[in-house]
C-alpha cells in the first residue's frame, strides 16, 4: 500500500506546479526528497550540530564512549557512502563531520583527563 504512495505523490507534485528545469532534476534524482537517501542525511546532521553544541559542555563531562562510537560510525559510514548507489554527497559530508566533531570533542577529553592526571 505505501510502496505506491510515494511515487504517486511525486508524479502529483511535478505535475501540478510549473517547477524550473533545476527543481525538477532535484525532484527525480534517485536520492532526491521524495527517498529514504535525502532525509537521512538531513537528519543525521542533528547529531553534528548537537556535538558542536557540546562544545560549551566542559570537558570532563564529554562521554568519551559516545565519542567513540561517533568516530567509528561517522568514519565508516563516510567510506560506505561512496559505494552506495545512488550517491548521496550530503549523507557522505554528514558522516564527514560528525567524523570531525567527535575526534575534537574526543580530543577535548583526553586533553581535560591528562591535565587532571598530572
Amino acid at each position: 500500500m505505501v510502496g505506491g504512495l510515494v511515487p504517486k505523490l511525486q508524479a502529483y507534485v511535478l505535475a501540478r506546479f510549473n517547477w524550473p528545469p533545476t527543481m525538477r532534476t532535484i525532484l527525480q534524482h534517485p536520492a532526491g526528497p521524495f527517498t529514504i537517501h535525502f532525509w537521512c542525511a538531513w537528519i543525521k546532521w542533528g547529531i553534528v550540530v548537537a556535538n558542536i553544541a557540546d562544545l560549551k559542555v566542559p570537558a570532563e563531562n564529554i562521554s568519551a564512549n559516545q565519542q567513540f562510537v561517533l568516530i567509528l560510525s561517522g568514519a565508516t559510514w563516510t567510506k560506505w557512502c561512496t559505494q552506495v548507489t545512488p550517491f548521496n554527497a550530503n549523507l557522505m559530508a554528514c558522516n564527514f563531520f560528525m567524523t570531525c566533531s567527535a575526534i575534537y570533542q574526543m580530543s577535548r577529553k583526553l586533553r581535560a583527563s591528562y591535565s587532571k592526571s598530572k
